[in-house]
């Protein structure tokens, strides 16, 4: 006992329990006073008894650092205005909480903050729908035009047909022009654009008339159909779309 020095005096073991963890996660061996020298905590308890906390004196100037760091005030009671102090002093009014152990309390709350913190930035690093359609292969079906449908022939000096190349082609490039079928005649080169959750294209330079307009994109398994006003697109891909939103 001739090199233990008195840390802290507590008078809720919860308070006790929280430190005393703290200290031995980082390697620092405690002892509390003979009173409570192997307490059994099943909670908040509301009970004050008065709890000596002692360390090594070599470990002193160490636990001391890292008890200010809690929120511990250089008076020997635990203060409740640091944040880790306000959400055990929180549980405790909750009823469902106040016979659960500070630590279970304080785990679940860093689950569920990690939880949130990650569904953020999947939220943010995502791309979301109609851009993922832009990195895929589309294969252009059918085309209705004012409620007439009509299957695209693009008229090409070489046409290859495999398992991932289509006989009819709808692509967006990366540099916002955009490829799309003709009929009985040379593909149509026009411009793409994402807003407000719609596709945009404009500019072709035949049949604007048809392609030209603002559609909504609706997404069934494999199956990618494009509307606007007066056209809709029918497409399909090799393999079922990645939906993010």
């Amino acid at each position: 006992m001739d090199n233990l020095v008195l840390l802290r005096s507590f008078t809720y073991q919860h308070q006790l329990e929280i430190v005393q963890t703290c200290l031995e996660s980082h390697g620092i061996t405690v002892f509390v006073s003979e009173a409570t020298a192997e307490p059994k905590y099943t909670g908040y308890s509301k009970d004050k008894t008065t709890v000596h906390l002692y360390v090594d004196k070599n470990d002193y100037e160490e636990a001391l650092t890292l008890l200010n760091g809690m929120g511990v005030t250089p008076s020997e009671h635990l203060r409740t205005t640091g944040l880790l102090f306000q959400i055990i002093n929180l549980s405790n009014r909750i009823p469902i909480l106040k016979n659960v152990r500070p630590l279970y309390v304080l785990f679940s709350i860093s689950l569920m903050f990690c939880g949130l913190l990650g569904y953020v930035l999947y939220t943010i690093l995502t791309p979301n729908t109609l851009f993922s359609i832009a990195q895929e292969q589309l294969c252009a079906k059918r085309i209705n035009f004012q409620g007439n449908t009509y299957i695209p022939n693009t008229l090409r000096t070489i046409k290859l047909q495999s398992l991932y190349i289509c006989d009819e082609e709808m692509y967006l490039q990366d540099d916002e022009s955009i490829r799309l079928p003709g009929f009985d005649s040379r593909e149509v080169i026009g411009r793409w654009s994402f807003s407000n959750d719609s596709l945009h294209i404009s500019n072709c330079d035949t049949f604007g008339f048809i392609y030209n307009g603002v559609y909504g994109v609706d997404i069934h398994h494999s199956t990618i159909v494009f509307s606007s006003a007066t056209t809709q697109i029918t497409c399909t891909v090799p393999k079922p779309i990645r939906l993010f939103q």
